[in-house]
Formats: C-alpha cells, sequence, structure tokens
C-alpha cells in the first residue's frame, strides 16, 4: 500500500491588505514542494501573497475543543 503525502491547506490574498482566504488543499511529501505546488495549482490568480499550512499543524481555537482540527 502506497504511502499517503501530508496534506496542506492553502491560503493567499490578491492585493496587499486583503483578507487571506483559503483557496485549496494539495498533497505533498513536504513543505518545499508544497510551496511549488501550491503556485503552480492555484495560479488562476495574480497572487500578491500564498501561504502553504500543513493541515496537521493547524488546531481549533474554540474553546470546546481540545483535539486538533
Amino acid at each position: 500500500m502506497a504511502r499517503q503525502e501530508p496534506v496542506f491547506e492553502v491560503f493567499a490574498r490578491i492585493a496587499p491588505g486583503d483578507p487571506m482566504s483559503h483557496i485549496g488543499t494539495l498533497n505533498a511529501p513536504g513543505i518545499e514542494l508544497a510551496r511549488v505546488y501550491a503556485w503552480r495549482i492555484y495560479d488562476e490568480e495574480d497572487w500578491s501573497e500564498m501561504w502553504v499550512a500543513p493541515r496537521d499543524a493547524i488546531v481549533s481555537a474554540h474553546p470546546d475543543q481540545e483535539r486538533p482540527a
């Protein structure tokens, strides 16, 4: 059985000062390739900024949730 690559969440903004928006997800073996894949996959806009974050690094801020999202 093939090992599944980690999932990364992708966020971007079109103009400086605009809010960051979640624009999608991708799978990549590591953060450096996730950065490259994000720019290639989500190149439909002229983004001023794009961020990728490992899904397992994102945690809930809601006070009633103790587990990661």
